[in-house]
């Protein structure tokens, strides 16, 4: 009668005599490839090196999206704003974004989220850029004194959408990190865009 341990781990005879542990190697191929797969999938995150890599994340996107493209754009002649314009906007959205930096940094000492690195977090990714735009879409069609998308010509309108598709997508892949499924991913970019603009929006108009 065999043990517990032969019948897990069979051996065989192969024609030239050798003896063929097979069934110890597959296990042992399965068992560090469920563990590369593993550490491919998760990495426990560390809330300091989290919040700096977030800050260094938001601060470029913030440099792209609300200084260089703005410029560009105006320099184009392809934006009705002027350069202080465009400054001004940069002021209250730097003031939204430190806001919201605090609240991240809080909830990653507070939550200790799992940051993702599998495949489905491009799928994460897609879904918070959508959700980021849609709330963008919205408001900037509703709230008064923003610049509704029938009213800009067709230049403006395709430079600036594409110039926020860019940073629904910067921030979209810095939350897929964190979102645990992608219906949180998108509750994130609702949530994430939603503070941003609205808190980007009252400031704009305490300083006018």
């Amino acid at each position: 009668m065999l043990s517990e341990k032969h019948r897990l781990s069979p051996v065989y005879s192969t024609p030239s005599g050798a003896i063929d542990r097979s069934g110890d190697s597959l296990a042992s191929a399965r068992g560090v490839d469920l563990v590369r797969r593993g550490q491919e999938a998760q990495v426990i995150s560390q809330p300091g090196r989290l919040a700096g890599a977030a800050a260094v994340w938001m601060g470029g996107t913030f440099a792209l999206c609300y200084l260089l493209l703005p410029l560009a754009r105006a320099g184009l002649g392809l934006s009705a704003q002027s350069v202080s314009g465009v400054v001004l906007m940069a002021a209250c959205a730097a003031l939204s974004l430190a806001g919201l930096w605090v609240a991240t940094t809080v909830g990653l000492v507070l939550r200790k989220p799992v940051v993702s690195l599998e495949s489905e977090h491009r799928d994460r990714a897609v879904t918070a850029t959508v959700g980021g735009l849609l709330v963008w879409t919205v408001a900037h069609n509703v709230l008064p004194g923003l610049v509704p998308f029938g009213a800009m010509e067709a230049g403006e309108l395709l430079s600036f959408f594409a110039a926020n598709v860019l940073e629904s997508a910067l921030f979209g892949v810095m939350l897929a990190s964190v979102a645990k499924t992608v219906r949180g991913a998108l509750r994130l970019g609702v949530l994430f865009q939603g503070i941003l603009l609205l808190s980007s929006y009252v400031v704009m108009l305490s300083m006018w």
